[in-house]
């Protein structure tokens, strides 16, 4: 001890060797063999290893981790720290992963969101469960903001739409008390400006050149998007059983629907006459797949020779801008083609003419039985 050989004396051999081996295990568990303790600090000793044993931590760890919560905390104690951050996360929450609760979300909204909106959910959430193998209570701003950055390559657009569905995610956990509604995990993720573009439309000559040579299957995809403003994937769900034909609208149930909202599309005169020599059919509108249908509209496209070819979204896309311009009501196109006003003002509005407009939703087939013969412009729209 101290620099100095100690020796001990035994009554025998066999109390020399017992006491050996308690010298020996009390080195292995790192206790030196003799150690010049007041008796107070040698009671304490044992009783603070008493207090950590149902803990299963040595003193030196607690020590560790005493001086390094010192460090970040400053002058707030330990208690103060932990009573703060039981009020924010209870117990029975704690242990919950990003997985898990990511899951309920989904599993949440099933009940009422469309299949379009669930599967661009389950998407964009599964790369945040894929970066985050962790408790929810251990998401960060900082870590969010890193989750953030392999996005930042993309288009404003896109960026905004994973910050919006992160976002989303987050509100849930704040309503389910998962999180604490003070703090906001987002708040270093600003959202990108996006830049407008001008929408992509068909003018009323390139319909009548796509409906008067577009094969009888075709017809109806082309006349539900084009004179009713229902979207692709809408019209790849939708049933003949949707169309109410003596009152002329087409319901679009939630779940088929992007925003998972009902509404009536409008039946216009001319989709009508496109539609009478449908109306016995049963079963899907399109039965077939969308790589499929995709195909058959850009073969259609180049067939008819349209500057640009086939555009994306460009029939839902020419729906709102001529609807708009014929009935001047944001809010009923609003109502029409399940889109936000906003959209609608900031995309359509102002983007096509009146004439060009009346134009449009007058394109008839000139024979209703053989809707293929040709197209003719109905002058009294």
């Amino acid at each position: 001890m101290n620099g100095r050989r100690v020796f001990e004396r035994a009554k025998d051999e066999k109390g020399a060797e017992s006491r050996a081996r308690d010298l020996l295990e009390n080195w292995n568990r790192g206790v030196p063999p003799s150690i010049d303790l007041r008796p107070q600090d040698y009671l304490r000793l044992q009783r603070t290893r008493d207090m950590l044993r149902p803990f299963k931590v040595e003193i030196d760890e607690v020590a560790e981790q005493f001086v390094d919560a010192s460090h970040i905390l400053g002058s707030v104690s330990l208690v103060e720290a932990a009573r703060f951050y039981r009020g924010f996360y209870p117990e029975r929450q704690e242990n919950r992963t990003v997985e898990e609760v990511v899951n309920e979300f989904l599993t949440h909204l099933m009940d009422g969101s469309s299949q379009i909106y669930i599967k661009d959910m389950r998407a964009r959430l599964g790369q945040l469960t894929h970066s985050f193998s962790c408790s929810l209570n251990q998401l960060t701003p900082d870590k969010l903001e890193l989750f953030f950055d392999q996005f930042r390559s993309k288009s404003p657009r896109t960026f905004n739409n994973f910050r919006r569905a992160v976002g989303t995610f987050l509100n849930y956990c704040k309503k389910k008390d998962y999180l604490p509604e003070d703090v906001d995990l987002l708040r270093k993720i600003e959202v990108r400006k996006e830049r407008i573009q001008d929408v992509a439309i068909y003018s009323p000559e390139e319909l009548a050149l796509m409906l008067g040579n577009a094969p009888q299957k075709l017809i109806p995809v082309i006349v539900l998007g084009g004179f009713c403003g229902l979207r692709t994937s809408e019209i790849m769900r939708l049933e003949w059983d949707a169309i109410n034909w003596k009152e002329r609208y087409i319901g679009v149930r939630g779940r088929i629907s992007k925003t998972g909202h009902n509404r009536l599309a409008p039946l216009c005169e001319s989709a009508l006459s496109w539609l009478s020599p449908y109306m016995r059919l049963e079963g899907k509108v399109w039965p077939e797949s969308t790589s499929v249908l995709n195909r058959a509209l850009k073969a259609l496209a180049e067939e008819t020779k349209i500057k640009g070819g086939w555009r994306r979204n460009g029939l839902r896309h020419s729906f709102c801008s001529y609807r708009l311009a014929l009935t001047q009501n944001i809010q009923q196109t609003s109502i029409e083609a399940g889109n936000s006003p906003n959209i609608l003002r900031k995309n359509y509005l102002s983007v096509v003419s009146m004439s060009k407009a009346k134009a449009w939703f007058g394109v008839k087939p000139q024979e209703i039985e053989n809707v293929i013969m040709g197209i003719v412009y109905d002058k009294s729209k």
